[in-house]
């Protein structure tokens, strides 16, 4: 019963630590998007956003979005990956 009583206890700690990592985690990937998010505001419009997101589509393979944005020169920017 000992034993029984000492696993489920290391089993407590181990989810309680597991369950802080994940909301840090969390916390520093709200905090980039808001970030991300701020600066997108910057340089269009609301209407141009949602444009941007209608418009945009993401690879599961690659775990990369392709963004496809027209400019005035109907040019496709496709990112460097470099």
């Amino acid at each position: 019963m000992k034993d029984a009583k000492k696993e489920l206890q290391r089993q407590e700690k181990s989810h309680s630590e597991q369950t802080m990592m994940v909301k840090e985690q969390i916390s520093r990937q709200e905090s980039t998007i808001k970030l991300l998010t701020q600066i997108a505001e910057y340089f269009l419009t609301p209407t141009e956003l949602s444009k941007v997101w209608e418009k945009s589509k993401f690879d599961e393979g690659q775990r990369r979005w392709t963004v496809r944005v027209r400019c005035s020169l109907d040019v496709e920017l496709v990112p460097n990956d470099t």
